[in-house]
């Protein structure tokens, strides 16, 4: 017995697609060690009012970058694995050219555009038009990110896993190595967004270098990074811009439903209360790393099965990465909301007790985009963009109105108050206002996302089952 489960494990770690797992998770280890210690330092240093006035730019840049409407990283991440699957190296070309062209156009308009109306904006909502200054220079960050996650998607089609868990992780290392510094040497949000800064063009340097190195391995030669800037210049949108709109439409909602509530909690909740709902949404999206190495892997193999009609293989792959990831996030997110309570104030500092009960709900949300996040690669591969836009919209059009509705009242009942906490720390009972306004954006968060993920869910399920049941007759 002992030998056949060995085999079986040899048999499981030789599989291309296990192994690009593990190239990717390894990496994202320690870039979590270093990505936890910057986040205890940041949140430490600047206080949740600060952090909330960080949070919140990154939320109006984030709500300006819903006009970017070009999709260019996720369909380059889904059109590349399909052009070197079949060896059509002037698709390719095409595909990043385009990225190219798309995503420089977008990013520079937005950040400009900043410029002039985001303070205004800043200054309308959060009575703080310099959030909005802010905002602004954040987003220049975004033309190096777009041209980072090019290469990142050429890596990644190309399943160049460790070179690509090597870049990931140096991105992940130096942003934590320079939000440290500058917020130890500053302690402002100001700080923060210069580190940003800093962070997107240098990793961008790395990740030419890297490409340049890499682009002549693996199943087909990619194209030079000036052979593709010169193409970007004439490369038609048409064959490309409908299916890059739906894929920018999917993601800036996804963006949305996350921003919008706490672009919500500051307005009716104040900067304190935003940085409550932040922390939590940071802290989540942290642990997030664990899995999206499964999702990378998936999102360089879905395209290929697709191209290659393997949709039997699909639905076996779909349904054993639900049934893990569903059962491994109850665990990790469920630990992690209990152990909140005591965690929180000697980690982060007693300023941030108030954040507990955000952080509790939102494991909610942890567990559930954990899951639902393997829908994406498919949705995609399949063209079924309209109707994962439209789930996102359904699942707006009910919740966030209501939503907005039960945060102007602040009818969330204060945690303190349930007999079931009476062994938590103390400190825990005196929750306050802006701990209510954190508590309720995260209910909201929870609320739209449970609607979205279901539809998107039921949807995807039942389209891949059709094509496997049609394929085995």
């Amino acid at each position: 017995m002992s030998r056949g489960l060995v085999d079986r494990a040899r048999a499981l770690l030789g599989r291309k697609f296990v192994q690009d797992v593990i190239a990717l998770q390894l990496g994202r280890l320690a870039a979590v060690g270093v990505g936890l210690l910057s986040t205890l330092v940041v949140t430490r240093t600047i206080g949740p009012a600060g952090y909330g006035v960080y949070g919140l730019a990154g939320s109006i840049l984030s709500l300006f970058a819903i006009i970017n409407i070009s999709g260019a990283g996720q369909s380059t991440q889904t059109r590349l694995p399909k052009a070197i699957a079949t060896h059509n190296n002037s698709d390719a070309l095409d595909v990043m050219a385009y990225h190219v062209q798309s995503s420089l156009a977008f990013t520079l308009g937005i950040a400009g555009l900043m410029l002039l109306v985001a303070p205004a904006y800043a200054a309308a909502t959060q009575n703080n038009a310099s959030i909005g200054w802010l905002a602004a220079l954040l987003a220049f960050t975004a033309p190096a990110d777009a041209l980072t996650i090019l290469v990142t998607a050429a890596l990644q089609s190309k399943r160049q896993m460790r070179a690509l868990s090597s870049l990931s992780t140096a991105s992940q290392v130096v942003l934590s190595l320079v939000m440290i510094t500058m917020a130890l040497a500053s302690g402002t949000p100001e700080a923060l967004i210069a580190a940003r800064l800093i962070h997107s063009y240098t990793i961008l340097a790395v990740a030419v270098v890297l490409y340049g190195r890499l682009r002549l391995g693996g199943e087909m030669t990619l194209p030079p990074l000036r052979m593709i800037m010169a193409r970007s210049l004439r490369v038609s949108p048409r064959p490309y811009w409908r299916f890059g709109v739906a894929n920018a439409f999917d993601r800036n909602l996804a963006s949305f439903m996350t921003q919008f509530p706490l672009q919500l909690v500051g307005m009716l909740g104040g900067e304190q209360a935003a940085g409550f709902l932040a922390l939590g949404l940071r802290g989540y999206a942290q642990v997030a790393v664990f899995t999206s190495a499964l999702f990378d892997a998936m999102q360089a193999v879905v395209p290929r099965a697709v191209a290659r009609h393997e949709y039997t293989k699909l639905w076996g792959a779909l349904w054993r990465a639900v049934a893990a990831l569903a059962g491994g996030s109850l665990l990790v997110y469920g630990a992690m909301a209990l152990a909140a309570p005591y965690i929180i104030a000697p980690l982060f500092g007693t300023e941030w007790i108030p954040a507990i009960p955000a952080i509790i709900l939102l494991a909610y949300y942890g567990a559930l985009t954990t899951t639902g996040g393997v829908f994406g690669p498919v949705y995609r591969s399949l063209g079924m963009m309209r109707m994962a836009v439209i789930a996102k919209v359904v699942a707006m059009a009910l919740v966030l109105p209501a939503g907005a509705l039960l945060l102007q009242g602040f009818a969330v009942p204060d945690l303190s108050g349930y007999t079931g906490l009476a062994l938590l720390p103390a400190g825990l009972a005196t929750m306050g206002q802006a701990s209510a306004a954190a508590a309720a954006g995260a209910l909201i968060v929870n609320a739209v996302f449970t609607v979205s993920v279901g539809i998107t869910a039921a949807v995807v399920m039942r389209a891949v089952y059709k094509r496997a049941k049609a394929q085995a007759e």
